[in-house]
């Protein structure tokens, strides 16, 4: 559902595919050419390298993928791209796509014992998604050839897209046995063994990765990645720039870097290498959706909406960059375009439960509660589990003043999730709702004790001890405590705190105090536009010597 970017690279490839951006290797008007075709290897000891002076390829490497995207077509050779590098092979050693079943089932069929052409059936089968017929063919492979390393690492990959784990690291684990001098080996267990939380054991598999090989970009993005799985930003960096050095015109690894630099706070850094891998690919839609969320995290919101637009474009199909957009549409105040970019993505994924949660909250901030509620009785019926769809709906029940129905939501999000702060703050307005101001009380006091360090929770307790209707529950002391603390845990000014305290200073007589601090509180344009009116009669009673008692 959500983009998790470069922690396992684009340019780290497992087994069977190596992507090539469409836009990079247009298609040869001509019939012949394979610019811009997907191929794929016939064999699994094929190897590609640099064209010498002689004609011949130069600094050779094996290549691990199966599949590929044609760049250039020249004199018998593809230029293809792997692991960061592009390279030349001999086109004789490929096959289109389009005739790869027919292909390999040919050879099959001629001969039952071809370990290559059932490997290579295989890896057509996986990129196809037919991860069953895969196995099924890998597993051939490896039964006429038990020494097939590329096999287990293919089946590995196979088992990988199944999410089976521990299957894919026993095929990993194979391949390392079988062939212990192959680099590609350590860091394809490596990956594996990231997708299974075990970050130090991955970052030892590529440590031997590249002691055996220095020269390969994949080594060092894959340990970088591990080290900013642990939030060891520096030695990240410092592995992602060796891969910068060994190619430097590769456009994933700058855009690994400004993720590991945003992810740093670093956010002018993260931009400048964002701003070169765009340089270098302008047609990647993932640089420019990442690059968007560097904008959002300077509230540079208008430029990250520019960059999701981008996003977008480049990828209609890029359900995370309609989520990112329709937030930077929110904050923008464009809520219409917000909706629409949620019924887009509902459109295209409408099994997934988090975007009619996403809808339902925005008809919710439209006041449009019914609609709301129909997206989020969806989104629970979607996931039934998760308590934050619960908190939501029970807002919604709230805000219509259907107070039973709020509060079982709100019990059922407390159970699915003990701690659920949102749940006991929503149960503590209803409770309010009902003027049953002591449970509310206690329920403001579980807030604050999952969340002592959030201003909200303080100030919310310190209105109602401040402003109740009931004099046994105002607490006009304690009130402006926990009102100067909301304030204090504030980093910036706020009025909604300030509105609080001046209540608070109001209750225990300080008036004065009070008439200064709503005055300042009106002073802010926004919330004198949302909630002025409210404001300025507070004020009039303080100046007039009354506290404020809300009904």
């Amino acid at each position: 559902m959500t983009r998790s970017f470069f922690i396992l690279p684009a340019i780290v490839v497992i087994g069977t595919f190596s992507v090539v951006h469409a836009d990079d290797a247009k298609p040869d008007n001509k019939n012949t050419s394979w610019v811009g075709k997907e191929v794929i290897r016939k064999r699994s000891d094929i190897v590609f390298g640099d064209i010498g002076e002689t004609g011949r390829l130069v600094n050779v490497s094996k290549v691990d993928a199966a599949i590929f995207v044609v760049k250039k077509e020249e004199g018998g050779r593809l230029l293809i791209r792997e692991l960061g590098r592009d390279g030349w092979a001999d086109k004789a050693d490929f096959v289109l796509m389009e005739q790869a079943l027919t292909h390999f089932s040919r050879r099959i069929k001629a001969n039952r014992n071809d370990k290559e052409a059932w490997q290579g059936r295989g890896c057509y089968w996986r990129q196809k998604g037919e991860v069953e017929k895969a196995i099924r063919d890998f597993d051939r492979a490896i039964r006429i050839d038990p020494d097939a390393t590329m096999a287990y690492a293919d089946r590995g990959s196979a088992y990988l897209d199944k999410k089976e784990l521990n299957n894919a690291m026993g095929d990993f684990d194979e391949a390392v046995r079988l062939d212990p001098r192959d680099p590609r080996a350590f860091t394809r267990r490596g990956v594996a063994l990231l997708l299974l939380g075990e970050i130090d054991k991955a970052i030892n598999d590529f440590d031997s990765a590249i002691r055996l090989d220095s020269k390969l970009v994949a080594h060092f993005t894959s340990r970088g990645g591990a080290w900013l799985m642990k939030q060891e930003y520096e030695k990240a960096i410092r592995d992602i720039d060796h891969a910068i050095q060994l190619e430097p015109k590769c456009a994933e690894t700058f855009s690994f870097r400004g993720y590991a630099y945003s992810a740093k706070e670093e956010y002018d850094r993260a931009l400048r290498d964002y701003d070169e891998a765009i340089r270098l690919d302008p047609k990647c839609s993932a640089t420019f959706f990442h690059r968007g969320n560097v904008w959002m995290m300077k509230q540079e919101v208008e430029k990250a909406r520019k960059d999701f637009d981008q996003a977008i474009w480049l990828d209609p199909t890029d359900l995370p960059a309609y989520e990112k957009r329709s937030c930077a549409h929110l904050i923008l105040g464009e809520m219409d375009k917000a909706i629409s970019d949620m019924d887009e993505a509902i459109r295209l994924d409408p099994k997934e439960a988090e975007w009619f949660n996403m809808r339902g909250s925005l008809r919710f901030v439209k006041n449009d509660f019914d609609q709301a509620g129909k997206d989020l009785d969806q989104a629970i019926q979607l996931n039934p589990k998760n308590a934050q769809y619960y908190c939501n709906r029970g807002c919604v029940w709230l805000r219509k003043n259907e107070l039973d129905k709020a509060t079982k939501d709100f019990d059922e999000a407390i159970r699915l999730e003990p701690e659920c702060d949102v749940a006991y703050q929503g149960r503590a307005l209803v409770y309010t709702a009902m003027k049953e101001y002591g449970r509310a009380i206690k329920e403001y006091d579980e807030v604050i004790r999952f969340k002592p360090f959030e201003g909200d929770c303080y100030s919310l307790k310190a209105w109602l001890l401040a402003t109740c209707e009931e004099d046994q529950y105002r607490d006009g002391k304690t009130a402006v405590m926990l009102a100067r603390r909301s304030c204090e845990l504030e980093q910036h000014y706020k009025p909604s705190y300030l509105n609080v305290l001046a209540a608070a200073y109001a209750e225990v007589g300080d008036f004065s105090l009070a008439v200064e601090l709503q005055k300042k509180v009106l002073e802010d344009a926004e919330y004198e536009k949302e909630c002025g009116k409210e404001a300025r009669e507070r004020l009039k009673l303080y100046e007039g010597k009354k506290p404020y008692r809300d009904h």
